[in-house]
C-alpha cells in the first residue's frame, strides 16, 4: 500500500508523531495533506512545536507557519528557548496561542528581552488607551505589523515619555483590562542567555507587563538555567506521551515599578529557515 492510499484518520495519526519540520514537509506533498496537517488539532501539541535552539525558527518562519495552524485550546504551554527570534516573532506566536496558554518558558538574549519589553510596553499602553476610549482593542499581530503607528499614537497621549516608560506605570497599575489577551496565563518563566547585570530588572518589567496583559498577578518562578544540548533530540520522532510537565510554583506579588528598557538596542532580524 502506498502512503497516500491511507485514509485521513491514518494520515493524521502519522503526522501527529512526526517532528515539526517533518510535519511541514508532509504538508507540502499535496493539497489534501496540507489541509489535513493544518486543520487537525491532534497534529499540534506542545512537545517540539518550537524545538529548543533550532536555528530555523526565525521571524519569517513563524510569520508563515503559525497563522496556518488551526486555532484551538489544546496548546497550554509554550517553550521558547534559545530561538533566533526578534520581538515581532514572539508577538506573532502570542497572537496565535495567547487565548489558550497557561505557561510560558522564555529564554533569549538580554538584547531581545529589552526589545520585547519595549514593544510590550507600547502594546499594553495602547490597549489601555483604547479601552478608556471605548474602542476595539488591538491584537499582537496588528501591533507587530505596524508598531511605529502605535508608538506614535501612545506618544501623543503623554503617557509615553521620550526617554522613560515610567509614565505608563500609573496607567497600567490602575486599569484592569476587560478582555486580557493572556486570559489563561498563570506562569511566565523568563531568563536571559547572557545573564546580564540587569536581568532581574528585565524579569520584573516583563512580569509587570504580562500580569497586566493577563488581568491578574502571575506566578513568578526563578529563572531556569537550561542546557544548550538538552534538546538535541528534536529531529527525532515525537512521542505523544512526552508532554512537558511545568509545575505551578508558589505565587509572588505583582510588581508596579516598570523600569525603562534600554533605548539603544534595536531588534535583530534572523534569516529565514522556512522556504
Amino acid at each position: 500500500m502506498f502512503f497516500l492510499d491511507l485514509n485521513d484518520k491514518q494520515l493524521v495519526l502519522t503526522a501527529s508523531h512526526l517532528c515539526l519540520h517533518d510535519v511541514i514537509q508532509l504538508s507540502r506533498v499535496n493539497k489534501r495533506l496540507q489541509n489535513l496537517v493544518y486543520n487537525n488539532t491532534s497534529v499540534w501539541t506542545t512537545d517540539h512545536l518550537f524545538p529548543e535552539g533550532d536555528p530555523s525558527i526565525t521571524d519569517r518562519f513563524v510569520a508563515r507557519l503559525v497563522p496556518r495552524i488551526t486555532r484551538f485550546y489544546g496548546i497550554q504551554a509554550l517553550r521558547l528557548v534559545r530561538l533566533p527570534l526578534s520581538w515581532s516573532g514572539y508577538l506573532r506566536i502570542f497572537d496565535q496561542f495567547a487565548h489558550s496558554i497557561a505557561y510560558i518558558d522564555l529564554v533569549t538574549s538580554g538584547v531581545c528581552l529589552s526589545d520585547l519589553i519595549y514593544h510590550l510596553s507600547i502594546f499594553a499602553g495602547n490597549l489601555a488607551m483604547l479601552q478608556q476610549d471605548n474602542r476595539i482593542p488591538i491584537t499582537f499581530r496588528q501591533y507587530a505589523a505596524d508598531s511605529e503607528e502605535y508608538c506614535s499614537a501612545l506618544a501623543a497621549t503623554g503617557y509615553l515619555g521620550q526617554q522613560s516608560w515610567r509614565n505608563l506605570t500609573p496607567l497600567l497599575s490602575s486599569l484592569e483590562l476587560d478582555d486580557p489577551p493572556f486570559e489563561r496565563l498563570v506562569q511566565f518563566r523568563v531568563s536571559s542567555t547572557d545573564h546580564a547585570e540587569d536581568e532581574n530588572a528585565q524579569i520584573h518589567q516583563l512580569h509587570f507587563l504580562t500580569s497586566f496583559l493577563a488581568g491578574k498577578a502571575l506566578a513568578f518562578p526563578p529563572p531556569q538555567r537550561t542546557n544548550t544540548h538538552s534538546q538535541a533530540h528534536h529531529h527525532h520522532k515525537r512521542s505523544r506521551d512526552e508532554e512537558p510537565v511545568i509545575p505551578i510554583p508558589y505565587p509572588k506579588h505583582r510588581r508596579h515599578d516598570l523600569v525603562s528598557p534600554s533605548m539603544h538596542h534595536r531588534p535583530y532580524e534572523a534569516s529565514s529557515g522556512y522556504t
